[in-house]
């Protein structure tokens, strides 16, 4: 009888320490300091060469947490935000950006944010529009395809990619002003 006992505990402590087969993720500060605005803020941007311009409004923005857990589902963070274009519109109200803590920023589309991940490039500062912005995160496509330049508390502040999806032509756009609604 002792030995079953023994047993019997021996299982139940082993089994108690198994390890989660879950990892955690969750955004880090630094993330949100270039990717997470309230609703409500804007940003201006004009192409370089074509001088039109594109507003993008942001009119829904929140961070939820995936709390189940199985082989293809993360525990994790997720950001979803919708974004008004003026340029980007494709004719709907608004275009869903999702982030998974896991994973990036944008990981489904371009428009009309571009891409974000925190290993990306980092550049002190740089020069938009006469405006010296610092704590410059770089992200550059092989090919030149896309370029998306974040500033930290700013968001995106430079966008190189194509006009649509699988086009020839590019478009450049530099921040011309911002809003962050606090």
């Amino acid at each position: 009888m002792r030995q079953l006992l023994l047993l019997m505990f021996v299982v139940f402590i082993v089994g108690c320490n198994k390890p989660d087969p879950c990892e955690e993720s969750y955004f880090s500060n630094d993330f949100k300091a270039y990717t997470f605005f309230p609703t409500g803020s804007y940003w201006v941007y004009q192409d370089t060469s074509s001088n039109v311009t594109d507003s993008v409004n942001l009119v829904y923005s929140n961070i939820t947490l995936n709390d189940y857990c199985n082989a293809t589902t993360e525990y994790e963070e997720i950001l979803e935000q919708r974004f008004y274009s003026s340029f980007f519109n494709n004719g709907s109200p608004s275009l869903s950006v999702w982030a998974h803590a896991s994973t990036y920023y944008n990981q489904s589309q371009d428009y009309p944010m571009g891409v974000f991940y925190e290993s990306a490039e980092q550049i002190d500062s740089m020069e938009v529009n006469n405006v010296w912005y610092t704590d410059i995160r770089a992200i550059k496509f092989s090919q030149g395809t896309a370029e998306f330049y974040w500033a930290k508390d700013v968001g995106l502040i430079r966008k190189v990619m194509p006009e649509a999806h699988l086009s020839d032509s590019v478009v450049n756009f530099d921040l011309v002003r911002y809003y962050i609604n606090n």
